[in-house]
């Protein structure tokens, strides 16, 4: 490999090509739409009907007009559980849908909207459980909001909740799918893929504290996601608003206690181990993490922060205890303490 110190202009050349091909990722996978119909009184199109959505998690608001066939389509909206769409037009009731729930890369069809008359100016509000699957969509997977993941006892981290998506299962390496192996993943955080260049498994994990939602796909994902053969892990973060917010955070996990595996000679023959045997003893003290985030803004609607600190802390003591016959020289005996490798030979 090739010192990074050394290769400084090849960086960034490296870095330039590596942003263009992530650009690709960037834009999917990281945004949810909104669709639908409006129609008038005698069930005909309305065009000309202003659609506002606002959210918590939406910088302002979003504006559309419907076309001549009623339909509208708001694009690339941050997911989020509090949307509110707004239908005006001339002539009409200003009419409201609440609770609409957006997810990751998925498009959310509401019910059509039916515009009523009126000579006064009045809104009708319709409170109704908006749909939250994407009716047009293949994708075999499930989306994890953070109320999910704080409500239930799972690992504290983007890749060990993967374990929560249906046909997962644990390996060597991490989280498989369906079959495949961990390696075969793709990991997007923010739309940028994360996957490790090396091994292909994940090289960055975040405390769910941080995370706004993770969608998993495992299996009839969209063509823009061809570059695995196993599943999709997408994350968001979270991001700031125009009210502020925060946590105070702490997790410890209980003293495990000893664990101890006795490796023996016999197991290997021929070698200079053979008559020798140890003991490898470890002892977990403790294993915790602590940390704060904080989000909110510096212009409304506008400028958002959202920042966050989580460290891990833990410690383990190691240790061995030899057992090894009277006929090992001192410098076999030396050799053993410093290398326990039974396939490296002692003389």
């Amino acid at each position: 490999m090739i010192p990074l110190e050394n290769q400084r202009g090849r960086s960034w050349i490296f870095v330039v090509l590596a942003l263009l091909l992530a650009s690709a990722t960037a834009m999917a996978g990281t945004t949810g739409n909104l669709t639908g119909y409006v129609v008038g009184p005698d069930g005909a199109p309305l065009p000309g009907v202003t659609v506002t959505v606002t959210a918590p998690v939406l910088q302002g608001s979003r504006t559309v007009t419907t076309d001549s066939q009623g339909f509208y389509r708001l694009t690339q909206l941050p997911p989020g559980d509090r949307y509110n769409a707004r239908f005006e037009a001339t002539g009409y009731k200003p009419t409201v849908r609440s609770g609409i729930v957006i997810h990751i890369d998925e498009t959310i069809k509401l019910p059509t909207v039916k515009m009523q008359t009126v000579q006064v100016e009045e809104a009708i509000e319709v409170v109704e459980v908006a749909p939250v699957i994407d009716q047009g969509s293949t994708t075999i997977g499930r989306n994890l909001t953070n109320e999910f993941l704080e409500a239930i006892p799972t690992a504290r981290s983007t890749t060990g909740v993967l374990t929560l998506a249906p046909g997962s299962a644990s390996d060597s390496y991490g989280v498989s799918f369906r079959g495949a192996t961990s390696p075969e993943n793709h990991y997007v955080i923010d739309g940028l893929n994360t996957t490790g260049v090396m091994y292909g498994t994940a090289s960055s994990s975040l405390p769910i504290e941080f995370i706004q939602e993770v969608q998993v796909k495992t299996g009839g994902y969209e063509p823009e996601y061809g570059r695995a053969t196993g599943g999709q892990s997408i994350v968001i973060t979270k991001s700031g608003g125009n009210e502020f917010h925060g946590d105070i955070f702490l997790y410890t996990t209980p003293i495990e206690g000893e664990r101890s595996t006795v490796v023996s000679g016999e197991d290997y023959p021929g070698t200079a181990h053979e008559e020798a045997s140890y003991i490898a003893q470890s002892k977990l003290i403790h294993s915790s993490q602590i940390g704060f985030d904080l989000g909110g803004y510096i212009i409304k609607d506008r400028l958002w922060f959202f920042v966050g600190y989580a460290p891990s802390l833990y410690r383990r003591d190691y240790g061995y205890e030899f057992r090894l016959p009277s006929t090992f020289t001192d410098e076999q005996r030396e050799k053993l303490a410093n290398n326990i490798n039974p396939e490296v030979p002692l003389s």
